[in-house]
C-alpha cells in the first residue's frame, strides 16, 4: 500500500506510482481514496470525469535541427523524439532562463534560441 497523508479534512496527498506502461508516453488513470484500505470513494461517472491523474514520461530528444543558430537574431529549432506532446519549455545551455514551446506534437516541439549576443 502507498503511503498518504490527510492534510485537511478535503485535502490528501499521496505519492503516485511510475508510470506502468512503458510503451505509452502517458497514460490518463482514475484516483480514488480511502481511509481503511478497503471502502473507496465513489466511482460514479461524475467522479471519474473530474478525478483522474495523468501519467507523463520523462521525453527524449533524439534530433535537434539546425544543429549552428545564429550569433545575432533568434532561431527557430525542430527536437524530434519520443514523449514530446506535453514539453512546454526549452533550456540552453546553462542559464536559469527558459523559452516557450512555440509549437508540439507527440514527437516533435519547435522553440526559439534567442541570439548568443543576448547573453554577452
Amino acid at each position: 500500500a502507498r503511503k498518504s497523508v490527510w492534510i485537511s479534512p478535503s485535502l490528501a496527498m499521496c505519492i503516485a506510482p511510475g508510470l506502468q506502461n512503458p510503451s505509452s508516453s502517458s497514460l490518463n488513470v482514475q484516483v480514488r481514496i480511502s481511509n481503511n484500505g478497503i471502502d473507496f470513494s465513489d466511482t460514479n461517472e461524475d467522479w471519474n470525469k473530474t478525478n483522474n491523474y495523468l501519467f507523463i514520461d520523462r521525453p527524449e530528444a533524439f534530433t535537434v535541427k539546425p544543429d549552428v543558430a545564429s550569433w545575432d537574431r533568434n532561431t527557430t529549432l525542430t527536437i524530434r523524439g519520443n514523449g514530446m506532446r506535453f514539453v512546454t519549455s526549452c533550456i540552453f545551455g546553462d542559464t536559469n532562463h527558459s523559452y516557450p514551446i512555440i509549437d508540439a506534437s507527440t514527437n516533435e516541439v519547435k522553440c526559439t534560441v534567442p541570439a548568443v549576443s543576448k547573453f554577452h
